[in-house]
C-alpha cells in the first residue's frame, strides 16, 4: 500500500494541499513476538499476548507523540485526516483487552481488515473469541478493505477471461449450472471450541454429508469455482473466504453477525452477496435454495463488475490489471474521497445483522 501511494498521481508533496496523510508504522510487527520486532519493543516476553498489547499501546504512544510533536499537521485537526494501518487478526482491537480502539488513535482513520462493531469488553474470556474487545470499527469513519490474495487464482473465471481479453481469446463467465449448491474448505475449530464464534463447527456438523454440499477441513478452491454459492465464515477473527469467494464467481454467504465487511459502507453488497444470521445457519440450505436463478444470474453479473476491487492489482503484476483501474487500491481512493466530501452520509444498505 505504501509502495502504491508513494507512485500514485493521489500523492502530492506539498502537505498544504493534501486531504490526508498516511502514516507507515509497522503496527503489529513492530511489537516482541514476531519477526521484525523493533527496538525498545522487542523481547522474549512479549510472545504471550498481554506482553505485546501493553507495548502495542506504547507503540501506538510513541508513534502519535513523534508526529504530534515534529509535524504540525496532526495538531491542526487533531488527527482527523492522518490515516493508519491496523493489519493484525483483530484489527484496531489489538490493544490491551477491554480497551477497544486505543484512545490516541481515535480521531484518526484506521485501514484494517476486521469489521467487528459489537462492544464486548464487559465479556470474559470465557466468552471467546471475541472477549473484552469492540467496537473495533467505526462504520464510515475507518475504512475496511480486503487482505492480499496469496491463493492462487488459476481457477478463477474472472481471472482467466481478464488474461483471454489481453490476448483476445474468447472465453465464457462464470456458470450457474455448478455441482454444488454450496462449498466451505476450511478448518472447522482450530483447537478451540469456540473458534469462528462456533458457526464453522455447526456448518460442519450439520452438512458435513449433506448431498449438494462439500464441506471439508482443507482448503480447495477449484471447489469453490464449482459451487453457486461459497459460505464466508470468519476465522480467528478476520477471514478471506468472502474474497475469496469474489475471485472464483461463487456467491459468497457472508454468516458472521455483527462483522463488516470490506467496502461494505462503499458498495452495495447486497447485490453480489447473501448475508445469513448465524441463528439460521439450520435453515441455510432452505435459505440458499429459495434463491431463484434469475437473482443468481443477477448476482453473478454483479460479481463480473466488482471482483477487481477485491484485488491488489500489483500483487499479480501486469497479468493482474497493473493499471490499477478498479482494484482495491483504486476502491480505497474511492472511500476515501467519499470520506472528505460526504463526512455524514449513511453508509448503504446492506442488510448486515444488527
Amino acid at each position: 500500500l505504501w509502495e502504491r501511494l508513494l507512485s500514485s498521481d493521489h500523492r502530492t508533496t506539498d502537505p498544504n494541499e493534501a486531504d490526508f496523510f498516511y502514516v507507515p508504522t509497522l503496527g503489529r510487527p513492530a511489537v516482541g513476538g514476531f519477526s521484525g520486532s523493533v527496538g525498545r519493543y522487542q523481547s522474549p516476553r512479549l510472545k504471550e499476548p498481554h506482553h505485546r498489547a501493553r507495548h502495542q499501546w506504547q507503540y501506538w504512544e510513541d508513534v502519535i507523540s513523534y508526529i504530534s510533536n515534529t509535524y504540525p499537521f496532526w495538531n491542526r485537526n487533531g488527527g482527523a485526516d492522518h490515516i493508519f494501518v491496523m493489519m493484525g487478526d483483530h484489527g484496531a482491537c489489538e490493544s490491551p483487552r477491554g480497551v477497544g480502539i486505543p484512545s490516541m488513535l481515535q480521531p484518526a482513520i484506521l485501514l484494517s481488515h476486521w469489521g467487528y462493531t459489537s462492544d464486548n469488553r464487559h465479556l470474559a474470556k470465557a466468552d471467546w473469541p471475541y472477549y473484552e474487545m469492540g467496537p473495533c470499527y467505526r462504520p464510515h469513519h475507518d475504512i475496511l478493505i480486503p487482505p492480499p490474495q496469496q491463493h492462487s487464482l488459476g481457477h478463477s473465471p474472472f481471472f482467466n477471461q481478464h488474461l483471454r481479453n489481453q490476448v483476445n481469446l474468447p472465453g465464457d463467465p462464470p456458470s450457474t449450472n455448478r455441482s454444488a449448491t454450496f462449498s466451505f474448505a476450511g478448518r472447522d475449530s482450530w483447537g478451540a471450541s469456540k473458534y469462528s464464534n462456533n458457526v464453522r463447527s455447526k456448518i460442519f456438523a450439520l452438512y458435513k454429508d449433506t448431498p449438494g454440499t462439500f464441506i471439508r477441513a482443507r482448503d480447495s478452491l477449484s471447489r469453490m469455482a464449482e459451487s453457486v454459492f461459497c459460505l464466508a465464515p470468519s476465522g480467528l477473527a478476520f477471514g478471506d473466504r468472502l474474497y475469496l469467494a469474489v475471485a472464483y464467481g461463487c456467491i459468497p454467504v457472508i454468516i458472521q453477525d455483527n462483522v463488516t465487511q470490506a467496502w461494505e459502507d462503499d458498495l452495495p453488497m447486497q447485490e453480489f452477496a447473501i448475508r445469513v444470521p448465524e441463528a439460521k445457519i439450520p435453515n441455510l440450505m432452505e435459505i440458499l435454495e429459495s434463491v431463484t436463478p434469475e437473482q443468481r444470474s443477477a448476482k453473478l453479473a454483479a460479481l463480473r463488475c466488482i471482483w477487481p476491487r477485491f484485488m491488489w492489482s500489483s500483487v499479480y503484476g501486469a497479468s493482474g490489471a497493473e493499471s490499477g483501474h478498479d482494484d482495491a487500491f483504486d476502491t480505497l481512493m474511492l472511500a476515501l474521497r467519499n470520506r472528505r466530501d460526504f463526512p455524514n452520509m449513511a453508509p448503504p444498505s446492506s442488510g448486515r445483522t444488527a
